[in-house]
């Protein structure tokens, strides 16, 4: 898939998130990076049609992520 094209989908899914207190957020529940993984994961699922997306990691440090993937 072309990077640019996958990243035009990932903005779409992720817009909402910027600027937002994530506490509020009720689709997301509690704002965990795993649940924010989760939430990024189900969405851009759904807009890749003939790509199977492995997994989403989200970043909250250098050291620190959760991510969230199916089996």
């Amino acid at each position: 898939m072309d990077f640019r094209v996958l990243n035009e989908k990932l903005n779409k899914v992720i817009e909402k998130l910027y600027h937002s207190f994530l506490n509020d957020f009720n689709e997301i529940g509690n704002p965990t990076c795993e649940n924010i993984a989760k939430y990024i994961y189900g969405r851009l699922k759904a807009k890749l049609e003939s790509v199977r997306l492995e997994k989403v990691r989200v970043w909250e440090g250098e050291d620190n992520w959760g991510e969230y993937y199916e089996a």
